[in-house]
């Protein structure tokens, strides 16, 4: 079984950090309770491309500090011991892709992912989607935090979990009843046992 999972706020605790930068950068006083947008443009009242660049410089001097989520570095691990084959796909530009994979091995080691994709769909919305590579890699389901990934996934047939972490995120909240919805990566590895029985139960 193939799982994708996203990078930013799912494996890694990157919107406080980067709400720092932005408030540390501008003198402003952006809280986290306040980005109700994945779009930190309508969050800061900034035009989109100075968001951008705000984005770009936190990536490529900032990020490689960032925190792994909590439960996140265990929780991996035990999805590649129990056999499961996972890919990282993330909507960073493409031009980081280099940090944004030397992050991940340093957490996570440098065979956990078999791919680690940066979609470039940050910077440019008519890059390819996030679905567009479960199909490409075989994966059956999707971990992201933004709902309009878990519903494009789930509408072109992929299992969806929407992950927002002990209810924090703001932006992260749908009335989709056929997203799975966990607050925890302990109830991430509860879903995907369950999603994975229903798959063998539908194959045999």
């Amino acid at each position: 079984m193939i799982i994708a999972i996203d990078i930013d706020q799912v494996l890694a605790d990157t919107t406080q950090p980067i709400i720092d930068f932005y408030n540390k950068k501008l003198n402003a006083s952006v809280i986290l309770d306040e980005n109700f947008s994945y779009a930190l443009f309508k969050n800061w009242n900034l035009e989109k491309e100075d968001s951008l660049k705000i984005v770009d410089e936190f990536i490529a001097n900032e990020s490689i500090n960032i925190e792994p989520i909590d439960g996140a570095i265990e929780a991996i691990s035990k999805l590649k011991e129990k056999g499961f084959r996972l890919f990282a796909v993330t909507a960073r530009p493409r031009i980081h892709e280099n940090i944004t994979k030397e992050w991940i091995n340093r957490h996570f080691g440098d065979d956990t992912f078999f791919e680690i994709i940066s979609t470039n769909q940050y910077n440019d919305p008519n890059e390819a989607k996030k679905s567009y590579f479960l199909k490409e890699f075989g994966a059956s389901m999707i971990i992201d935090d933004n709902p309009y990934n878990c519903e494009e996934c789930f509408d072109n047939g992929f299992n969806a979990i929407l992950f927002n972490m002990n209810n924090q995120y703001p932006w992260g909240k749908t009335n989709n009843e056929k997203i799975q919805k966990v607050t925890s990566w302990d109830e991430v590895l509860n879903n995907i046992q369950i999603q994975k029985e229903v798959l063998l139960q539908k194959n045999l």
